[in-house]
């Protein structure tokens, strides 16, 4: 893939897709239209509390998909029914941004995506009080960066992919998404 093509979403979404939300929604002003801030791709595991070398696979898992390390989340506190320590991790998560961002996004949207089996309109509770779109993706094998890696990455159950946007109205959110070209419900 060359660098042209690596930025050739962001261009479209800074520049046409800006005008047309802007226009669609009538907003007068071009920089209230929504931005994509980050993308958050979180994995974890109850198989973590009892075999603490597992995290190592759920790190490769991140590296491999998002080219970035990821960072361990540990519990805030212990329950002892469920043999949870303080302090122990239960997860990995990663923060991409800016040309990271951008690449991730561009590969999600016209290459993983359109693999997915059962993949129907995402709902309209994907959304959160903030604006913020979250979609898990349990079939990992769409990314063709582990399909080497069956055995490795067969016992896992899935990422969260969490879009961050700077804006708290979901409807301009979903137009914005589906502009992207995400599976997203336009309810008016």
């Amino acid at each position: 893939m060359t660098q042209n093509h690596k930025i050739a979403l962001a261009h479209y979404s800074s520049y046409h897709l800006t005008w047309q939300l802007a226009k669609k929604m009538n907003i007068k002003n071009v920089h209230e239209v929504p931005k994509i801030q980050k993308i958050i791709l979180s994995t974890s595991s109850k198989q973590l509390v009892t075999q603490k070398n597992q995290i190592s696979i759920h790190f490769y898992l991140l590296e491999l998909i998002a080219n970035q390390r990821g960072l361990a989340t540990r519990t805030k506190k212990s329950i002892s029914n469920f043999k949870i320590k303080r302090g122990l991790p239960i997860g990995v998560k990663l923060t991409l941004r800016n040309l990271n961002m951008n690449q991730f996004l561009n590969k999600l949207i016209q290459f993983n995506l359109p693999k997915t089996k059962n993949l129907n309109l995402i709902a309209q509770n994907s959304f959160d009080s903030k604006g913020n779109f979250t979609i898990g993706l349990t079939d990992l094998f769409i990314f063709k960066e582990i399909e080497n890696e069956y055995e490795l990455f067969k016992s896992l159950n899935g990422i969260n992919v969490t879009v961050v946007l700077n804006s708290n109205n979901i409807k301009i959110n979903r137009f914005l998404l589906r502009g992207l070209l995400f599976p997203v419900e336009l309810n008016y």
